[in-house]
């Protein structure tokens, strides 16, 4: 009987292991949801079911139902496993986490990193429990992001880079019939977990910050996010790019936030350590100087006090 391959989620690093199982002669059922269906739609020896129910796309039909042989993966899945699910494959299904374990658990991606200032980065192949990212890891690599990188993308993008070599160098062993080993225990004692963030719940900055925390934030909602947002007047301002400058010249307190200068297409905002200069924003209205930025506590209070998780669907609801 030919071994199968169950594959679970979106992205890159599922298209190599699904590319590595064929290359090895094995079959690939694939599950994902109607949000990332049409990534999917031309895959040719490929068993593809699409629904944002997981009991439904792992129960509706038995002939898909996993063997004593067969492996189990997901990569950024929009379903919660429970242990039912999991058992399924008599511990033979992992997830791969695109950050250093046992920091870093949870899914607040590389926003975190940039917000803390931390360049420790890995990627992991762990067994997928029913508790976030807390199986035992079975291949991994650490690394340091370069001092250079500013927003999630290029985060993303070079973890994403390790994430596919450690796949490839891995993956095919375990296909030619390897046993799986445990590299390390991803012990729960020295564990972080840092949650999902939303930039339109999360995404406001708050001007009482200093202004390396406010750059930072800023950078941390970018690209491939909207942007850290804020008002002018009535009207929200999106940020996407901008720099900070120090000088001699002190702003007081209530400054901050005050436009004071435009010249091609950047604007200097004043702020009581020093400048900021927005490079790329995105606002409806003409920007006049003398407007000031600034955010109601409301919604500050509101992005402190909020969980956040996405449906299958792509949809955001609160948790609390």
């Amino acid at each position: 009987m030919t071994n199968t391959i169950h594959l679970f989620g979106n992205g890159t690093e599922l298209k190599v292991i699904k590319e590595l199982a064929l290359d090895h002669g094995w079959k690939v059922i694939l599950r994902t949801s109607e949000k990332f269906k049409n990534q999917f739609r031309n895959c040719e020896r490929v068993s593809v079911i699409i629904g944002n129910q997981i009991e439904e796309l792992l129960f509706s039909n038995k002939k898909f139902l996993p063997n004593n042989n067969d492996l189990g993966f997901s990569v950024s899945p929009p379903w919660i496993f429970k242990e039912r699910h999991i058992k399924l494959f008599s511990k033979r299904f992992f997830n791969i986490h695109n950050q250093r374990l046992p920091l870093f658990r949870g899914a607040g991606g590389k926003s975190w990193n940039i917000l803390m200032n931390d360049l420790r980065g890995g990627v992991s192949i762990h067994e997928l429990t029913s508790k976030i990212d807390d199986g035992k890891i079975v291949a991994k690599k650490e690394f340091l992001y370069p001092k250079n990188l500013k927003f999630p993308t290029d985060f993303d993008k070079l973890a994403e880079k390790y994430s596919v070599k450690l796949i490839k160098a891995w993956l095919p062993k375990i296909l030619k019939g390897s046993k799986i080993i445990t590299v390390d225990d991803n012990e729960i004692n020295l564990s972080e977990y840092w949650p999902r963030l939303s930039t339109e719940t999360h995404g406001w900055i708050n001007w009482n910050w200093n202004l390396i925390d406010i750059f930072r934030f800023c950078c941390a909602f970018s690209y491939p996010y909207e942007g850290a947002k804020t008002y002018i007047g009535n009207k929200i301002i999106k940020i996407n790019d901008l720099d900070i400058e120090f000088n001699s010249r002190l702003f007081h307190p209530f400054q901050t936030g005050l436009i004071f200068k435009k010249y091609k297409n950047k604007i200097w905002v004043s702020h009581k350590d020093g400048t900021l200069i927005i490079k790329k924003f995105n606002f409806p209205n003409e920007i006049k100087l003398g407007m000031r930025l600034h955010t109601p506590v409301k919604k500050i209070e509101n992005s402190f006090m909020s969980r956040i998780q996405y449906k299958p669907s792509g949809d955001l609801y609160k948790l609390n």
